[in-house]
């Protein structure tokens, strides 16, 4: 686990784009940690980096604090780094737990990485199973106003919102003002941020990358399946068409249930 985190960073490096950077980060790390849905009901300790990458097991803390370390190690400056705790409401009603995410400023855009579970549970997969996978798990999202940059709630459909609570990044912590928390979240957030417009993108919306992202990805894919091609099991997965971007509000609808 430890040594296949550590080959993925030295393939990262070599990719020019800060923002494939991320999305890369983003897919092999979701792909690699499944989300461990007994530590969340139970409440359990959370596991360290290096636990998290031998069981290839966490919950939403220890998958963002993963990828804040990836961010940290490929020399992103720290101030345009943290891990956020989100507070989540729903229809006015505070839900615990919480949630947290990995916020990263890239020039004047603030992008959230996400955790992202799939749908496909089978074992053996194919070669097109494994790209839709990489592609899913690689969505970021952004809105116009961020959170941990100017201090306002991450926009959210009617009804739903993240409030911010606190964040760190190898430099210092931030705990955010608590009494936007015990307003509606619909007057907690400013006209600018219900205003924002939710916009999401990931690793097909840029064709020329994908072929050089699926041989550092796959590592994290075959952790937990059997890749296949014509029936057949495959070392390498060479199924380079790019994925179509799936279509709708499931980004969205995603990135507001808590983890």
């Amino acid at each position: 686990g430890i040594k296949a985190f550590a080959d993925m960073l030295e393939r990262v490096k070599e990719i020019p784009s800060q923002l494939t950077q991320i999305e890369t980060i983003n897919a092999w790390v979701n792909l690699y940690i499944r989300y461990d849905k007994k530590e969340a009901k139970d409440d359990l300790p959370h596991r360290s980096l290096e636990r998290a990458l031998i069981d290839r097991k966490g919950v939403c803390d220890e998958i963002a604090r993963l990828k804040l370390f990836a961010l940290e190690a490929l020399g992103y400056q720290e101030n345009d780094i943290r891990w956020v705790s989100e507070t989540y409401y729903k229809n006015d009603v505070r839900n615990d737990p919480g949630h947290a995410v990995t916020l990263v400023r890239i020039g004047d855009d603030h992008w959230i990485l996400n955790d992202w579970s799939s749908s496909i549970r089978k074992y053996r997969i194919t070669e097109k199973n494994a790209a839709d996978m990489m592609d899913g798990a690689s969505q970021i999202e952004k809105a116009s106003t961020e959170l941990n940059i100017t201090g306002e709630s991450f926009w959210g459909e009617q009804g739903h919102a993240l409030m911010p609570e606190a964040s760190f990044n190898s430099n210092e912590r931030a705990v955010y003002d608590v009494t936007a928390h015990n307003k509606l979240p619909e007057t907690a957030m400013s006209e600018a941020s219900r205003e924002a417009e939710y916009s999401d993108t990931r690793l097909s919306d840029t064709p020329d990358v994908w072929r050089d992202v699926v041989p550092i990805l796959q590592s994290a894919v075959m952790a937990h399946h059997e890749v296949t091609r014509n029936g057949r099991r495959v070392e390498n997965i060479t199924f380079f068409n790019r994925p179509e971007k799936h279509q709708g509000v499931w980004g969205l609808v995603r990135s507001l249930i808590p983890g």
